[in-house]
Parts: structure tokens; C-alpha cells; sequence
């Protein structure tokens, strides 16, 4: 079958599977899956992957890294309201393992951080291993001059502040006693760069961006866009996103896709 055809083919089939993308080695006629957690990939894929060899003449391999910023991302959305990391998160690689380090003013009981590593494991294949701090609650949330605010307190002083002034937040995090903020992406902080250093003065915290892209968020806010034949590739380096698409772009939709660009810094194209 030719490759082209036969990549639709199996992106079609797999793409329920938290499928990444696919490419196609011409010499050898071997299809290269890449998802993004082949740990966590059920049993019935095997006949499945069989299936589309009978259907399309392509052998096929999978790739066996698990994708370190979508395992990054599915542990910021399963970390419960409240809850920050002390630290970035430490990788083991050869035991596919994550460990943690958070703090919270009241820190979720043992049940709800056992089924949050259960969820953890199931989705990604990955064992979470959890190391908790309570941040001791303090009554005044103003600080005193020299001071910090409490923990919390600062994030939610951060976010709704960063919220009025129209700013989209993801995540803000405690990393080695200072203040950490997600933006969709590094460059869509710019425009908020005065209100972070006013943040500064009346928290207390030194607060720093994050430098990943939010590529989830991107793709995403792409799709709500516009259609996509399959999932959009992130190109970090250029800071561009290419899609498929089965018809011609209208002038409205690349109106918008150009006020995402002014938003995000990132530019989207074929």
C-alpha cells in the first residue's frame, strides 16, 4: 500500500490510544508508532497492530519512549487544587518511575494520594512515589514588610490577579522557594511582565516562568479553531505547529489563527 495511505490508515485506527504520531521507513517498509505512554498501551493493541499489517503490507515497531512533557503535563492536571511541587519532579527512566516532592496547607489523605498514583499508573504506565509537607497555616494572608505570604494564599493572589488582567493560567507551583507560573507559553508571559514584578513585591516570592510550551493546551485551542485530519505536530525550536487539514483555510480562520499566533507566539501551518 502506499505510505501515505497507509499512515492515515494507522493513525486512524490508533489514535484512541494516546497516539503521538507515526513516520514511515521507506527502505524497510516499517512503520514507527510513537505514543505518548507505550507503557501503558492494553493488550488488544497486539491484535489490532496485526490486523493493520494484513491491511496494509506495513510492518510495524513501536517506539518505547514515553514522551517526558505529556508525562509531565498528565501529573500536573492529576495533582489536587492546593497542592504544589517543592521541586521539579525526579525522573528514573530505567524503572519507570516519578518521584515527588509536594507541599500543601493541608495535605490530601493517604486514600486520595493512593488512587491518585493508581491513576497515575494506569494512564501512563509509570509508578508515582509521593513525598508530603504540610505548610504550617498562617491567619493574615498580608505579609509584613520583609515577609511572605503564605503559600496558597500567594497562589491565588497570583492567579486572580494575573485573571482581571485578562492572563490565561495552567499552573503555579512552589520550585526551591520561589514561585513558578504556566503560561500556555513562555511568550504569552510578555505582555504580563510588569504585573509579575508587581506580583514579586506583594507576595514575597521571586516568581519565574515556566519554559515549556503547554503543548496540550496549544493543540487544543488549535483544534476549537479549526479541524484537524490528525494531531498537530509541536516544533519548538521554530515555535510552529503543523496540522493536516481536508480543505482549504477561509480568510476567518486565518484571522484567527493569526490572533493565536499574536497570543501565543506560536505560529500554526500546513
Amino acid at each position: 500500500m502506499e505510505q501515505n495511505q497507509a499512515r492515515e490508515i494507522f493513525i486512524a485506527a490508533l489514535k484512541n490510544y494516546d497516539l503521538n504520531k507515526v513516520g514511515m521507513n521507506t527502505e524497510t517498509g516499517e512503520v514507527i508508532i510513537y505514543f505518548y505512554f507505550p507503557q501503558a498501551l492494553p493488550e488488544e493493541i497486539n491484535s489490532m497492530l496485526l490486523d493493520l499489517l494484513k491491511q496494509t503490507g506495513w510492518t510495524w515497531r513501536i517506539n518505547q519512549e514515553t514522551n517526558m512533557e505529556a508525562l509531565k503535563l498528565k501529573l500536573a492536571e492529576l495533582l489536587p487544587e492546593g497542592v504544589s511541587l517543592v521541586k521539579e519532579p525526579s525522573i528514573y527512566r530505567e524503572e519507570n518511575k516519578v518521584k515527588i516532592k509536594v507541599m500543601s496547607a493541608s495535605n490530601p489523605d493517604q486514600h486520595q494520594w493512593q488512587r491518585i498514583m493508581l491513576d497515575f499508573n494506569k494512564v501512563t504506565g509509570w509508578k508515582l512515589e509521593v513525598q508530603t509537607e504540610t505548610q504550617p497555616t498562617v491567619m493574615e494572608i498580608p505579609k509584613t514588610i520583609g515577609g511572605k505570604m503564605e503559600i496558597n494564599a500567594a497562589f491565588n493572589h497570583i492567579k486572580n490577579r494575573l485573571k482581571a488582567e485578562g492572563a490565561e493560567i495552567y499552573k503555579t507551583s512552589l520550585v526551591e522557594g520561589s514561585i513558578r507560573v504556566q503560561f500556555i507559553t513562555p511568550q504569552a508571559a510578555e505582555p504580563y511582565k510588569q504585573v509579575l514584578s508587581k506580583l514579586e513585591e506583594e507576595t514575597g516570592y521571586a516568581i519565574s516562568i515556566y519554559l515549556e510550551p503547554n503543548a496540550s493546551a496549544l493543540f487544543q485551542k488549535v483544534r476549537s479553531i479549526i479541524p484537524v485530519k490528525k494531531n498537530p505536530s509541536l516544533f519548538k525550536d521554530r515555535r510552529e505547529i503543523k496540522i493536516v487539514v481536508d480543505e482549504p483555510i477561509d480568510e476567518e480562520t486565518k484571522q484567527k489563527l493569526e490572533q493565536f499566533f499574536a497570543e501565543t507566539g506560536y505560529k500554526v501551518s500546513e
